[in-house]
């Protein structure tokens, strides 16, 4: 259906990613060196003054668990990101709370004196939205007696590669605190990989869900699939037929960490208003592109591919994300001079996969 074909064309762009300017700071070095910067033990009360958490606040002392409100954690990742920082996600299954205490430690077991106190968090439903190559950023929003939630902890210039850990307590109305929670995290370098630096071009695209394939799409060609709308003078169902073509593509990683996204498409659509007006579909027929930059981090012990975009330009409508965006979060391995990037997840029972393949221009 259209929602499907919307995601393949979300995905391109999550994928095609290319480096021509760097957008932070330069990372030098062969693969090995770039990675043992990752082995770095970060002192847990830099890591404490340089994070960045909107609506929180930071204060002395450290908080005391009194027990009587449970929580548990979800998706919880063991990297995080320069600048861009991680995300902490709670269950749904979790008792109702109104904050979160966040403690930081180094993991030696020094703990920061302090902690931040993030009274504010929302229960967000993250939602990326394409169609005709145009992506819309939603989120939905609920405050105070959560049982679930998500919150971004971004980082400031000071954070550097390296290890550090945090603990994760949350309070609710009545002053009880939970046991802690403590995960730590990896702050990945920019880069990682000199076998995927250089340009690529696409090869083909997959989109499956619940195991099931809607079928191999190789670049150049049409991929079309039947529609309708309904005509609201005369409750007639006008069917039309909407097609989507990846005319080229540009994706190249430099070795100093950053990306360049270029990307050129055709879209056969309607016209929806003029139809409504005649009750016939009335087509219409146009190019678009879709250009990003940012930053990228491979994960060598998991094979984990991850975009960072920091500015983008949508037919001539540019764009930042000062914190960076994440596009892509996903398995990259290279098979006979073919980049394989695979990505799953998991929404509302449902299972979807993207598999993208790519070769070295």
């Amino acid at each position: 259906d259209v929602y499907k074909r919307q995601i393949l064309g979300l995905l391109i762009v999550l994928i095609f990613s290319c480096s021509k300017d760097g957008n932070t700071d330069a990372v030098l070095g062969n693969d090995d060196e770039i990675n043992q910067l990752e082995e770095t033990v970060l002192d847990e009360t830099v890591v404490l003054n340089n994070l960045k958490i909107e609506g929180a606040t930071k204060k002395t002392g450290a908080p005391s668990s009194t027990g009587g409100i449970f929580f548990e954690l979800e998706n919880t990742s063991n990297s995080a990101f320069l600048k861009r920082g991680f995300t902490i996600d709670i269950k749904e299954s979790s008792d109702e709370f109104v904050g979160v205490y966040l403690q930081v430690k180094s993991i030696d077991g020094n703990v920061a004196d302090g902690y931040w106190d993030i009274s504010n968090i929302s229960s967000k439903i993250s939602q990326v939205k394409k169609k005709n190559q145009q992506i819309a950023k939603q989120s939905l929003s609920s405050k105070i007696k959560l049982t679930g939630g998500s919150l971004t902890v971004n980082f400031l210039d000071a954070i550097k590669p390296g290890k550090f850990c945090y603990v994760l307590c949350v309070y609710n109305a009545s002053g009880e605190i939970s046991q802690p929670i403590e995960v730590c995290v990896t702050v990945e370098n920019w880069g990682g990989s000199s076998e995927l630096t250089g340009a690529w071009e696409i090869l083909s695209e997959e989109y499956i869900e619940d195991g099931i394939s809607d079928g191999v799409i190789n670049v150049g060609e049409d991929d079309c699939e039947n529609d309708y709308f309904y005509c609201t003078s005369t409750q007639a169902q006008i069917t039309y037929e909407y097609c989507y073509k990846l005319k080229s593509s540009e994706f190249i990683f430099n070795n100093n960490g950053t990306y360049y996204l270029k990307i050129d498409e055709f879209i056969s659509d309607i016209d929806y208003e003029a139809s409504q007006l005649n009750c016939v579909a009335v087509g219409v027929y146009h190019d678009e592109y879709y250009i990003s930059e940012g930053k990228w981090a491979f994960n060598e012990e998991e094979n984990i591919l991850t975009l960072i975009e920091f500015s983008y330009n949508e037919d001539g409508e540019t764009g930042i994300e000062p914190d960076g965006y994440v596009l892509l979060n996903g398995t990259a391995l290279i098979d006979n001079d073919i980049l394989i990037i695979k990505d799953k997840e998991n929404d509302g029972g449902y299972s979807y996969e993207y598999i993208i393949k790519f070769s070295k221009k």
